[in-house]
């Protein structure tokens, strides 16, 4: 995770994009932005959580076996990305697309991210991304973690398409509030995970509100 972060300062730094930035991430990438607010507060406005991974969801022996699978699947698919091979283990369906992401996605950008996929840098990332999830002792997610920096939370209301672990999850993500004494969470209905793809507009209300509030904050 230090590297990550490290990496994404640089690149923040070389895109010639000014601080305070509004930080947006959605899953791992939700702890990368977290943490990043965490270490660099002066450097941001905000930050957007799109069905952020939590901790204690991390160090579950449940999400622990779900991430050695992942970690299997992932070393497989990167053997076969270096000759590449993968492009038919997705045509045999030995590997999978995740439907509920490309569903929305128009036909250019499913192409777009299909050919993404099935390369060896695709793969090496997915892998060391898994590797840090598998050995991950963080404690990013702490009361005040982030003082009083703008947090956005978004939380999707179909998640498992099932009504009690839908409510079950919105309920745990709650305690994200606890971050930032300026902590908001917002349920977007008809979502997936993927709020980003399935409700594109809760993403861009999220950010020009903090946008907005972060002016005003600044008068």
């Amino acid at each position: 995770m230090k590297k990550t972060i490290s990496e994404l300062k640089n690149a923040l730094s070389r895109s010639g994009v000014y601080s305070p930035y509004v930080l947006v991430g959605h899953g791992y990438g939700g702890l990368i932005a977290t943490e990043f607010a965490k270490k660099y507060p002066e450097n941001v406005s905000g930050v957007v959580l799109i069905d952020s991974l939590m901790e204690e969801d991390i160090k579950s022996e449940e999400f622990q076996k779900s991430i050695n699978k992942q970690l299997m699947k992932a070393g497989v698919g990167r053997f076969f990305s270096y000759f590449g091979g993968l492009r038919l283990t997705y045509k045999t369906k030995i590997f999978k697309n995740d439907e509920a992401f490309l569903k929305n996605l128009s036909n250019t950008e499913k192409e777009l991210f299909l050919s993404q996929r099935v390369t060896s840098k695709h793969y090496s990332a997915y892998y060391k991304e898994l590797q840090i999830l598998k050995d991950y002792k963080g404690k990013i997610q702490e009361d005040d973690a982030l003082g009083d920096i703008f947090l956005h939370i978004l939380t999707p209301a179909n998640k498992y398409n099932d009504e009690e672990k839908d409510n079950d999850y919105i309920n745990k993500q709650s305690n994200l509030e606890k971050l930032s004494s300026k902590a908001e969470q917002v349920i977007v209905e008809d979502s997936s995970s993927y709020i980003q793809v399935d409700r594109p507009e809760a993403v861009v209300k999220a950010i020009n509100k903090i946008v907005k509030e972060a002016k005003k904050q600044k008068k």
